[in-house]
């Protein structure tokens, strides 16, 4: 419903007494708007004088780093944890307001749990264009959100599962032993006999001519793993994800 004339007048001078009766009382008063109090328009000069006489503060967005620190502090308080570099991609392309900001890592969440996933820059990239108000392009990297990886040989499937553990490719098929390497070498073979059903002795052979007893041992353990460890069970099915199965 539309104010009269004489309404909005009887308004502004109830505001305007309000404001004088809580400065003279010697209390706090906080405001806000989009623009200094000079630049309001359709405001009376008593007005923007009395706004003008206290402390006029210009609040910026946020620069990077700082949403990085709110999306690293907003994790801790969801007790998430979250690859870094899929918070580094969500500060870097959603940069209008920190309510938009958490609400792409809220969304980026909420989807990795219901689907018993990780969270990845794919996923976040599907959040940011899913909320955001206008077309959306990604800044720095590349992100094809709509298309899955075609996996057709072994070392498709290697090279995804490096990519998403951030291991070299050497020490995924090498003789590395060291856990960070072992649990995703166990992971490529698991998911090599799971999506393409190659034989143990051919998944062997893609891995250094790993012994095919070497691959049924992965293999069984991961799939033992993946019903009581619930971190193994969100990486796979995150790169099943990315491999459209």
């Amino acid at each position: 419903m539309m104010c009269s004339f004489l309404e909005i007048r009887h308004r502004r001078s109830e505001f305007f007494h309000t404001f004088n009766e809580l400065y003279d009382a010697g209390k706090q008063i906080v405001m806000s708007s989009d623009k200094p109090p000079r630049e309001l328009d359709g405001l009376e000069e008593r007005l923007k004088s009395r706004f003008g006489m206290g402390m006029v503060v210009e609040v910026l967005l946020p620069d990077y780093e700082t949403r990085l620190a709110i999306l690293n502090e907003k994790c801790r308080e969801h007790q998430t944890l979250i690859d870094p570099e899929v918070l580094e991609f969500i500060a870097f392309n959603v940069h209008r307001s920190v309510r938009e900001l958490e609400g792409i890592l809220i969304k980026t969440m909420a989807e990795a749990k219901l689907a018993e996933t990780t969270p990845t820059i794919k996923s976040a990239a599907r959040a940011i264009r899913t909320l955001s108000q206008d077309e959306t392009t990604f800044k720095g990297i590349a992100v094809d959100i709509d298309k899955s990886v075609v996996v057709r040989s072994c070392d498709d499937v290697i090279d995804i599962v490096a990519d998403y553990f951030k291991v070299p490719k050497t020490d995924l098929i090498g003789a590395n032993r060291r856990k960070e390497v072992m649990v995703p070498r166990q992971i490529s073979m698991y998911l090599i006999r799971h999506v393409l059903d190659q034989s143990y002795e051919t998944i062997g052979e893609s891995f250094s001519g790993r012994n095919h007893t070497t691959v049924l041992h992965a293999y069984n353990k991961i799939a033992t793993e993946l019903e009581k460890d619930t971190r193994i069970k969100r990486d796979v099915n995150a790169l099943l994800k990315e491999m459209g199965v």
